[in-house]
């Protein structure tokens, strides 16, 4: 009985959920604190957010996926540099091109979404070829990362308190902001990972990489 459970898509997605949100409430740790080696190299930008957020999140992903299909360490590694790259591109351009404050899309908020719907995009394009030995709807795997991160960022900015928060409410907003905006970018991927690795668009019973040893 326990073993059915554990086995479950709705087992599977509450840890998937979890693990995301955990890797986000990390990953804003670590992004916060690569942040500070920006200065050291006279780099300033956004990079920080693309490495710790991709990496963090990514690994987190990778701890439920190699029990559940076999995932590699790639996983991480198509995360953190998938969503990492157009951050740093952006970076690059700003403090060596422009040398000078460089929005894409000529506002903060869509400068965030553009480069991150980058990101999304490039992490999913190398993660689907990971899945493709998994399943032959591995290419929606890509529509997938894209929204959820998409989604979890608008979130994040529509709940979140620009800036520093002068009240205790906003500074509340913002911390619960982080591990919602998680679940949410959980339960999009999540949902989508159970339907691409199902049979015949069946919500069946998943085998984990355990069981298959």
């Amino acid at each position: 009985m326990e073993t059915d459970r554990q086995g479950s898509p709705r087992f599977f997605l509450q840890r998937w959920m979890l693990a995301t949100a955990a890797g986000w409430i990390l990953g804003v740790i670590v992004a916060v604190l690569l942040s500070g080696l920006e200065g050291l190299i006279r780099m300033s930008g956004e990079s920080s957010i693309g490495i710790g957020m991709g990496g963090v999140v990514g690994y987190f992903q990778w701890r439920i996926a190699r029990n559940w299909f076999g995932a590699s360490q790639q996983w991480i590694w198509a995360s953190c540099a998938g969503l990492a790259v157009p951050f740093v591109i952006r970076d690059l351009l700003q403090t060596f091109v422009v040398k000078g404050p460089f929005y894409v899309g000529g506002s903060e908020y869509l400068n965030l979404f553009l480069v991150s719907a980058c990101g999304s995009l490039l992490a999913g394009l190398w993660q689907q070829r990971l899945l493709r030995s998994h399943s032959t709807r591995a290419i929606w795997w890509i529509l997938a990362s894209m929204a959820g991160w998409l989604l979890a960022a608008l979130f994040f900015t529509m709940i979140s308190t620009p800036g520093h928060p002068d009240s205790e409410l906003g500074m509340i907003r913002n911390i619960g902001a982080i591990p919602l905006a998680g679940l949410i970018h959980g339960l999009v991927t999540g949902g989508s990972l159970i339907w691409i690795l199902s049979k015949n668009g069946e919500p069946e019973r998943l085998e984990s990489a355990r069981e298959r040893d």
